[in-house]
């Protein structure tokens, strides 16, 4: 059995500013073989809390690292050759994204998610950068690799 648990469906919010993480879609001019294309990119932002978005709709883990994967474009959050973070298949961006939860904040390589969706330095005095799941579903891959679900049924904690 696996023993990370995972959270899906979630939107992932900030109370104080009432801000939810959310897609942003970017269109640049990339040259590739001598020749120009619009390529269109999909990078993390913040925006107002929507709770029909499918742009702020991601899972994620509970404990230990975990990736950030977007419901809407089943890919992963990646940091690419120049330094950026773009949702992207796993074989066209080197290095993932790890993130963690410490203290209900977003941790990642020793820097805070704040409210504006950008990563800085520790500070937990701070209280504008805690994150909260909203409407998850709680998961866990049976052997196969097929999620199975928490719920209640006729008051009792159950897999589905």
């Amino acid at each position: 059995t696996n023993d990370h648990w995972h959270l899906t469906h979630c939107n992932i919010h900030n109370k104080l500013s009432g801000k939810s993480l959310d897609l942003a879609y970017e269109e640049r001019e990339v040259e590739k073989k001598k020749r120009k294309q619009v390529v269109t990119f999909v990078t993390l932002t913040t925006t107002d809390f929507n709770g029909t978005a499918t742009t702020q709709r991601f899972s994620l883990g509970i404990s230990r690292t975990w990736g950030l994967l977007s419901e809407e474009t089943g890919t992963n959050l990646f940091k690419t050759k120049t330094g950026n973070s773009v949702f992207s298949p796993r074989n066209n961006i080197d290095h993932g994204i790890d993130f963690m939860w410490q203290r209900r904040r977003v941790f990642r390589n020793g820097r805070l998610l704040g409210s504006d969706g950008k990563f800085y330095l520790r500070d937990y005095s701070n209280r504008t950068n805690l994150w909260h799941p909203r409407d998850c579903s709680i998961t866990n891959a049976d052997a196969a690799g097929v999620n199975q679900y928490l719920a209640i049924n006729n008051g009792e904690l159950v897999m589905i």
